[in-house]
């Protein structure tokens, strides 16, 4: 290489390559993120867990679950709108950014329903995680034209592995039970997923 006309060339390639591949990152990340909340979707999650419980089996390691829905969420949408709805979901979805560890998963599972995979934590702590979590969500303020959603209140339930495992179907099965018994229990409230057996 011994001009300026090599060095230009090479150049060039090289920013081709990089502009290349940054795009290839931006396709990649769109494919495993929600679009409006900007949290994982569901299709990483169900790769991301099986991932989790194959590390957490390796080394002898235990992960919390929760399962998360907003109480009264499609009541508030029929009556204020889609906008609105939005807003309450990207709002509530900047709290659980806020309120959770960088290692940790947070995932819109769909609708108004949130998981939560709490890396290297018991099912004790990812119960106290959770109440401590439905007690802090009565202070967020979600306001639009029309109305305020105040104050907001979660449904939460919770499993753990291994207490609830072996496989990532059961560890999500067993939340989304408690999450409905929290549900049917009278709402915001945290239930934890039954003993196995």
């Amino acid at each position: 290489m011994n001009n300026a006309g090599d060095i230009a060339r090479l150049a060039g390639t090289i920013g081709l390559r990089t502009s290349n591949a940054l795009s290839s990152i931006k396709l990649m990340d769109k494919s495993i993120r929600d679009p409006l909340t900007g949290l994982f979707n569901r299709r990483f999650m169900n790769e991301f867990i099986e991932n989790e419980i194959n590390q957490a089996s390796r080394h002898e390691r235990t992960f919390g679950l929760m399962m998360i829905d907003m109480d009264y969420f499609k009541e508030f949408n029929d009556r204020s709108g889609h906008l609105a709805g939005d807003l309450l979901l990207k709002t509530f979805s900047s709290f659980l950014k806020k309120h959770f560890r960088s290692g940790d998963l947070l995932c819109r599972f769909g609708g108004d329903e949130f998981l939560v995979i709490m890396h290297n934590t018991n099912l004790e702590k990812t119960l106290r995680k959770a109440e401590l979590l439905s007690e802090e969500v009565r202070e967020l303020k979600a306001e639009c034209e029309t109305e305020s959603f105040n104050p907001i209140t979660l449904s939460i339930g919770v499993s753990a592995y291994p207490d609830h495992g072996p496989g990532s179907e059961n560890l999500i099965q067993r939340a989304d039970e408690a999450l409905y018994r929290a549900k049917t229990n009278g709402r915001n409230r945290v239930e934890a997923a039954l003993p196995a057996g």
